[in-house]
């Protein structure tokens, strides 16, 4: 009878004390992190850390970038990600030369602490920079051609860290604030008509701040 009465309060304390377990991870709302996969949408701006071309000022644009990632019971987010940013960039004392556009895709890992709803979190990528460049009517007039100026970047390898933080406002939905670093820097070319007329360095290393919304779909174990 006595073995039997332990039993019962071993029982007994278990259970409450899963249940208080319980408790506190449910308090805000949220269920016990689960795996899965998710994927975010964001924008913001991007700011160059110095002109991009040399003699040329360079002004902030906008930035897109979009997300795909599992997650590791939101410990850990391993993915790949798709950025796109935009700098118009003028001649000093001839005026507008062009916008400068990148497009980066980056695989990167997220390691992340949750306190609450909140999940501050650092991040680091490493992939490629598709450089573009879309050149003013100006430019041509600047060559001393009518027509096929072009100021030809190469493409780069991207470097990117970041930090930021998820606010869930359930278990399937965050709001998301994020700052980065990138790294863009290699070899420009101007032609014109075809023909290399200057070759020059541009380094276009960004300073990029997003605002966005992340979706989870955690399993159901």
């Amino acid at each position: 009878m006595t073995t039997l009465r332990i039993m019962v309060a071993v029982v007994l304390v278990t259970v409450c004390g899963l249940g208080e377990v319980q408790a506190q991870t449910t308090s805000d709302g949220l269920t016990p992190p689960r795996h899965g996969w998710g994927f975010s949408t964001r924008a913001g701006g991007s700011f160059p850390t110095s002109d991009i071309i040399q003699n040329n000022d360079s002004e902030a644009g906008p930035a897109i970038n979009v997300q795909f990632f599992y997650s590791f019971k939101r410990i850990l987010n391993v993915g790949v990600m798709a950025e796109y940013d935009r700098h118009r960039v003028e001649q000093n004392g001839f005026g507008e030369t062009g916008d400068f556009q990148t497009f980066s895709l980056i695989p990167f890992v997220e390691g992340r602490v949750i306190v609450g709803q909140v999940s501050p979190y650092a991040s680091f990528g490493l992939g490629v920079n598709v450089n573009d460049f879309d050149e003013s009517g100006k430019l041509n007039t600047f060559c001393g051609s009518t027509i096929n100026c072009r100021v030809n970047p190469k493409n780069t390898v991207a470097a990117r860290i970041a930090g930021g933080m998820d606010i869930f406002l359930n278990d399937h939905v965050a709001l998301n604030l994020e700052v980065a670093w990138k790294s863009n820097k290699g070899d420009v070319k101007f032609r014109s008509n075809g023909t290399t007329i200057a070759e020059d360095k541009f380094k276009s290393h960004t300073i990029i701040g997003l605002v966005g919304v992340k979706f989870y779909f955690p399993s159901s174990k």
